[in-house]
């Protein structure tokens, strides 16, 4: 596995600016606004990243030479995940970095650890989503079933808004009623997203190891 998350180095390597622009632009939005909001947005971009390199594998047909190397099917799709926690923990911590800055003058432990773990738990989420679709499918079918599921949220999300622009289902409001310690919150997302990404590799391992070559 070292050797595919080597490759995946080396792929970042080839076209740093592409990779890295993006990442520049967001950190001097956040910095400038001084806004939480923006800043979330860097775990989300971290979490394309996995993505973005696997549809750069298609295009040069790296699979079918992979298959030739000494490595399983569930070593080449553990390094996919480890690829995705390595770049999450990575944007946790530019994320907990700028948080520092941002909140220096009113720190709060326990809102910063909240945002970490929120941070955590985007970049988290969409490749968990993507990657076994892009492992089974290739990018181009994946992006569509993306796109499919996306409307499917889009329309459920409208059907819960009733005609005076609130939730038919209240669930903020049951959230707040539940007295749920912001600690406790913080703990929750760390467990949700670590048993969303479990929860990927064992559908993408069992979805890759059923695809032809």
């Amino acid at each position: 596995m070292k050797g595919l998350l080597k490759k995946e180095w080396y792929a970042f390597l080839q076209k740093p600016v592409t990779f890295l622009f993006p990442l520049a632009l967001f950190v001097v939005l956040a910095i400038q606004t001084k806004s939480q909001v923006i800043l979330m947005y860097l775990p989300l971009y971290f979490g394309i990243l996995p993505v973005t390199l696997m549809s750069a594998d298609e295009v040069s047909h790296w699979e079918r030479y992979m298959h030739g190397l000494p490595y399983s099917r569930s070593a080449i799709v553990s390094e996919k995940y480890v690829t995705v926690l390595i770049l999450s923990v990575f944007s946790m911590l530019v994320s907990g970095v700028l948080l520092f800055f941002f909140m220096n003058t009113g720190f709060a432990v326990p809102q910063f650890l909240f945002l970490i773990a929120a941070a955590f738990a985007a970049s988290v989420l969409l490749p968990s989503v993507m990657l076994p679709l892009n492992l089974r499918f290739g990018a181009a079918k994946a992006r569509i079933a993306l796109g499919v599921i996306f409307a499917i949220f889009g329309c459920l999300a409208a059907l819960s808004v009733d005609d005076e622009g609130g939730s038919r289902f209240q669930l903020l409001e049951k959230l707040a009623g539940l007295n749920i310690s912001i600690g406790a919150l913080t703990g929750i997302l760390f467990a949700a997203a670590a048993v969303i990404m479990a929860a990927s590799w064992c559908i993408a391992l069992m979805l890759y190891r059923k695809k032809q070559f």
